[in-house]
């Protein structure tokens, strides 16, 4: 809410500030974002929807060329699954059992960044301009959703485990270790012992000791280009893409859902990943 305010007072405040040759706007759109990076065997990841808005400026140099830069909310993300063998550690009362089985798990992660683009353009045509240029992104949120179902058998005794359905819900800005995201508990049996489980999970609940730092890092950085088309003098149409240069998960966080090390602890395979985004734009500039 806090947001939406203080774009409206840009706005209203934006007759005061004007000088000759510069404009104040405001776009809002949709965008299509793809996270970028090797997936483990049984893992995929695919493009998630979200929506951007925020107030844009630009500075023309001449009738045909200019700068434009931006303040965007920008809500930015993917759908992460992964079907196949794997592990989950049950905590009965203070001890946890070591189990291996198969996971059904669909996340939904929404990142939500301020971006700020720099971005020269000039006009192809009439009505056509063609912008090019950079951008670095904030991450101010970031939070998770989707289920994780598993059956399978302890390790030591092949007693039967599950099912187990976890609903996910957590934050991974603020969640903590172990963390549950509600009262609410289901019931299994383990060798013939009922043992309590929570129903909703928050984002580090399978983490016994959380490394330091968050799952996403806080600064995102790119290459970006985009085209708009000219309705009027200030309504315009936009696609514009952004290529992700920089790593924007932690590596120590970059664990394999497949299997355990002899030590049953988590394997960390470090690797790269980048947003890659495309953003459908209506811009009005005053």
């Amino acid at each position: 809410m806090r947001l939406f305010i203080s774009i409206f007072i840009f706005i209203l405040c934006s007759n005061s500030i004007k000088a000759q040759g510069a404009h104040l706007g405001l776009r809002i759109g949709i965008n299509s974002v793809s996270l970028n990076g090797p997936a483990e065997e049984n893992a995929n990841y695919k493009p998630q929807s979200g929506f951007h808005i925020g107030p844009t400026f630009s500075y023309a140099f001449s009738d045909i060329m200019g700068l434009r830069g931006e303040f965007i909310f920008s809500q930015k993300g993917s759908s992460f699954e992964y079907s196949g063998p794997s592990y989950l550690k049950v905590k009965k009362n203070t001890e946890y059992l070591n189990t291996s089985g198969t996971r059904n798990m669909l996340l939904a992660v929404n990142n939500n960044y301020i971006d700020i683009p720099l971005m020269f353009y000039t006009l192809l045509f009439e009505h056509v301009d063609l912008s090019v240029g950079g951008y670095a992104s904030f991450l101010v949120g970031s939070s998770v959703k989707g289920d994780l179902n598993y059956t399978g058998k302890r390790d030591n005794s092949n007693a039967n485990v599950g099912p187990i359905k976890y609903l996910i819900d957590g934050n991974y800005l603020r969640d903590k270790a172990g963390q549950v995201s509600s009262n609410l508990t289901q019931i299994i049996k383990i060798e013939g012992d009922q043992v309590t489980l929570p129903q909703r999970i928050g984002a580090y609940y399978e983490y016994r000791d959380k490394p330091d730092g968050k799952k996403y890092n806080f600064l995102d950085y790119g290459l970006t280009g985009a085209i708009h088309y000219r309705f009027s003098r200030g309504l315009y149409f936009g696609v514009r893409y952004q290529m992700g240069l920089s790593d924007v998960s932690n590596d120590k966080f970059d664990i394999s859902y497949k299997t355990l090390s002899p030590s049953k602890e988590f394997i960390v395979n470090p690797a790269k990943f980048t947003n890659s985004c495309f953003q459908f734009s209506i811009m009005l500039q005053l």
